[in-house]
């Protein structure tokens, strides 16, 4: 590589990670209630004109709406919200420190499967009930896969505009059934929810067909399961990034 380059490389990471690292410092999740279409109004205008990032959908009146505030951007929004008389409540302080301690979890959970695998000769990776990055999750697909190959088999869709593979799992006990059920998750990148309810629904599906529960039994002797937990990888790859500010540490 180019010394010169390498050394540009190296020096626009640091302040890159450097920015990312501090980027959520200070910045609020203010919970504002609007009480009337006036407010309704004025909250709709600012999501689509300012660069406020809105949580929670602008529905109806008495509906609080949660909204992340940068923190050199607080004090004008709180004139704001008392000049139209809009009430409010700070729910998150500082949204650095909330994103620290989630972040910390994950990369101890990281570690201790990482220790698992390499040091202990354990290879099962249990992500049921947690949100883990896509390359976890087509881990966990594959050892599924891996344990009964004959019903369970890990299929590729194709490439995602940045070029990942997309995976999706297949659940066929009957090679006979014409009857497939498709459920797909994660088209958004900010979906945490359902990329872990698709995993949460194999890991169901698999282990109450092999204990004999007899709804799960009578399903799958009759229909094919395919589940895509996440259609849009480049987006779930985004977000990780963006919230655990992991920029010089490959996640994906």
């Amino acid at each position: 590589m180019n010394r010169p380059f390498f050394f540009v490389f190296i020096l626009i990471s640091i302040v890159i990670c450097d920015e990312a690292n501090r980027l959520y410092v200070n910045d609020k999740l203010v919970r504002v209630e609007p009480l009337t279409d006036e407010h309704i109004k004025y909250l709709q205008d600012l999501e689509m004109n300012s660069s406020l990032d809105f949580w929670t959908e602008i529905t109806r009146p008495n509906k609080p709406v949660d909204i992340h505030i940068n923190a050199n951007e607080f004090g004008q929004y709180v004139s704001e919200f008392d000049q139209y008389s809009i009430p409010f409540n700070v729910v998150v302080d500082d949204l650095q420190t909330i994103i620290d301690i989630e972040r910390q979890q994950i990369e101890r959970d990281d570690f201790m499967r990482q220790i698992e695998s390499r040091w202990l000769g354990q290879t099962k990776i249990d992500i049921v009930g947690k949100y883990v990055s896509y390359n976890d999750i087509v881990t966990y697909m594959q050892e599924k896969a891996n344990n009964d190959p004959t019903h369970i088999k890990v299929r590729d869709m194709g490439n995602s505009h940045e070029g990942r593979s997309m995976k999706l799992i297949s659940i066929q006990y009957n090679p006979s059934s014409t009857r497939n059920i498709w459920i797909d998750c994660g088209i958004h990148a900010r979906e945490w929810i359902t990329p872990a309810m698709c995993v949460w629904m194999i890991d169901n599906l698999i282990e109450d067909y092999n204990n004999n529960n007899p709804t799960i039994r009578d399903l799958l002797n009759y229909w094919t399961v395919y589940i895509a937990p996440v259609l849009n990888p480049d987006g779930k790859k985004l977000i990780i990034a963006e919230i655990y500010f992991i920029l010089c540490l490959f996640i994906i």
